[in-house]
């Protein structure tokens, strides 16, 4: 170790920023003594210490090759006079990584799953990191060229010399065709960056706080990042890692602060094919986006655990390249635009809790063309108050294979839950109550949304179950030209409008749901608008007993319009009390409704002089209780 007394040198011994003429004073430069400290602990393995608590000036980016070990004893490193940059991630105030090899390509395909490759392996060895990728999009059909397919791995043995078996099988099928290679890794193990502070040059600075490139088992520890005007904390092909405590704040973006809808401004972006990274118990401060990932390889396998995110433009999230993400236990209130924002594949969020958000709450969408759409989305246990609720929405590709239990979302500003462009969305156990905008769409518990018959934006295989959706300034449920939609065992109460409203929706099963109207002026209990092969079945009705609403109906079955017809329904077996109808069957505006099947249902409860309104022919009616 060298010292101020012995100017001697010890590997693996711990020294000290001082050793090397640091001062700390937040007035001296102190570049070339933290450059020189870092330098010589990477090299001998110790552990270099901070002077405690000083702030240390740096006029030029720092940067280090290897497994630092870096205790700041918080001390802060002010980076704010360091020259600004001119781009995205050119200028970043400490940067610590390893380096990448040249390409090596594959002489076979790999299909999805395989652990063998086919490579020439004669510098490689057991236990070598690796970069799998080719020139194909991350997905095929996708429409934005910057992403490709690609993910890091580990060598768990030599074959032969002409093939290597991988740790885990790949994520993606990799075709010669298209250059499929392999590049070596020498990474930077066991990074620690603890205990300190970065602060960057804030509005115009383009800076990063601190980036990690091609390091493995990382750990940053309780480092503050403050005023990076692109990313707070940056990895870029980390495997392994954790970034727990600290506060990360202001992390705006370049070409326009907190405002602009596109562009960087994280507090911390898993970036470039790293997996396998925990962010636990972090802070983040008035930043535009908290957390994302992606870019030009798919982030994977990445978890966000009991993070706080305050104020700012967007939480927490994933661009779309990033898959196999979960977040648990976080908070995230006050931002001016969405919660958490999902654009990955098989990402999951359970546990979180979102307050007073402008926009979505949970907001799970598509973001380019992609034929595969976002598959495999788990929400469970979400707690939303004061937000514009959870919307699934397949702007350009669609959401597939959703599943939202569990949970409550209450005074959501527009709807409680929407979906849109979706298919095979399971929906159990949330409770709804209470909506603050009655706008001419808005103001409902769950809406299922397409805008006409058979269109591209339908959604198919929805099921919604044992769902409390109470106080709906509109409609308990929604649904516009689904086909295949089941909503059984919901208790919907207090709608101002209709309990359950169905239009141009096929093969619809309503069963066993526990209806109550609103005091005010409410429709139907279940409403049927040019639907067609639908049953209503052993639901419990109760209207509001007001005998001077005529137009109150348990059960309609309603064809409405020139050319559009309400066929093949049933309604068996309900319960229907307080309404001025028990069921209504009626064609208005020239539509044409038939075939209609009324059989064994009790509207003795209900008020009107006629319990059972059939007014069209080619219905059957029978065994109802009158």
């Amino acid at each position: 170790m060298i010292t101020k007394n012995t100017n001697r040198m010890t590997d693996g011994a711990a020294v000290n920023v001082l050793d090397f003429g640091a001062v700390g004073d937040g007035v001296t430069d102190d570049t070339v003594a933290i450059q020189a400290a870092l330098n010589h602990a990477a090299s001998t393995g110790g552990t270099l210490m901070g002077i405690g608590n000083a702030t240390c000036l740096v006029t030029s980016e720092l940067s280090v090759s290897g497994g630092i070990k870096y205790d700041m004893m918080g001390d802060t490193i002010d980076g704010s006079g360091i020259a600004n940059g001119t781009t995205y991630s050119e200028v970043a105030v400490l940067t610590v990584g390893g380096s990448i090899g040249s390409t090596v390509l594959l002489t076979s395909d790999v299909a999805l799953g395989d652990q063998t490759l086919d490579v020439d392996s004669s510098s490689l060895a057991v236990g070598d990191y690796l970069l799998l990728s080719s020139s194909q999009l991350m997905v095929d059909g996708y429409s934005n060229p910057s992403n490709k397919r690609g993910e890091l791995n580990r060598v768990e043995a030599i074959t032969n010399g002409t093939s290597i078996k991988t740790a885990g099988g790949s994520l993606f099928a990799y075709a010669t065709a298209s250059s499929a290679n392999i590049k070596l890794i020498t990474p930077a193990t066991g990074v620690s960056i603890t205990n300190g502070k970065i602060i960057a040059g804030g509005v115009g600075s383009w800076h990063t706080g601190l980036r990690l490139d091609y390091c493995v088992d990382f750990k940053v520890e309780n480092l503050d990042v403050s005023y990076a005007e692109d990313i707070g904390i940056a990895t870029f092909y980390c495997y392994g890692g954790l970034i727990h405590g600290g506060v990360v704040e202001y992390s705006t973006n370049p070409n326009g602060g907190m405002a602009i809808a596109s562009g960087t401004g994280y507090g911390t972006a898993l970036l470039y094919a790293t997996r396998d990274v925990v962010v636990d118990n972090v802070s983040y401060m008035r930043c535009k986006r908290a957390i994302t990932g992606g870019a030009r390889y798919p982030a994977v396998f990445n978890t966000v655990v009991n993070c706080v995110a305050e104020g700012g433009k967007n939480g927490l999230g994933s661009h779309e390249p990033c898959w196999w993400w979960t977040f648990t236990n976080n908070t995230v209130r006050g931002m001016a635009g969405v919660g958490f924002n999902i654009r990955g594949q098989y990402n999951k969020l359970s546990g979180n809790r979102i307050f007073d958000c402008a926009g979505t709450g949970i907001y799970v969408r598509t973001y380019y063309d992609n034929p595969e759409g976002i598959t495999g989305t788990e929400l469970t246990d979400n707690y939303l108050v004061r937000t514009a609720g959870i919307v699934l929405e397949g702007v350009q590709g669609r959401i597939i294979d959703t599943t939202i239990s569990g949970g409550e979302i209450i005074d959501s500003n527009f709807n409680s839950l929407v979906v849109k462009t979706s298919d095979n969305v399971h929906i159990e156990g949330v409770r709804m109550s209470g909506q603050a905008d009655a706008g001419s769409t808005d103001g409902n518990c769950v809406v299922v949304s397409g805008t006409v018959a058979n269109g591209a934006d339908n959604c198919t295989n929805v099921n919604i179950s044992d769902c409390d959706m109470q106080d709906a300034l509109r409609y308990g449920l929604k649904a516009s030209y689904t086909q295949n939609l089941s909503i059984d065992g919901n208790r919907v109460g207090q709608s101002q409008r209709e309990g359950l409203y169905l239009d141009g929706c096929e093969r619809v099963s309503a069963n066993n749901n526990k209806i109550k109207a609103s005091v005010v002026a409410f429709t139907y209990g279940i409403g049927l608008r040019n639907c067609s092969e639908s049953v209503v079945n052993n639901n419990h009705l109760n209207g509001n007993d007001d005998s001077g609403q005529t137009s109150n109906h348990g059960i309609a079955f309603i064809g409405d319009g020139s050319g559009n017809s309400c066929t093949d329904n049933m309604a068996v077996g309900n319960n229907i009390n307080g309404h001025a109808s028990a069921v209504l069957v009626t064609a208005i505006n020239s539509g044409v409704v038939d075939h209609s099947v009324v059989v064994a249902n009790n509207g003795r409860g209900c008020y009107g002089a006629t319990k059972f309104n059939i007014s069209s022919t080619n219905q059957s009616v029978a065994n109802n209780l009158i």
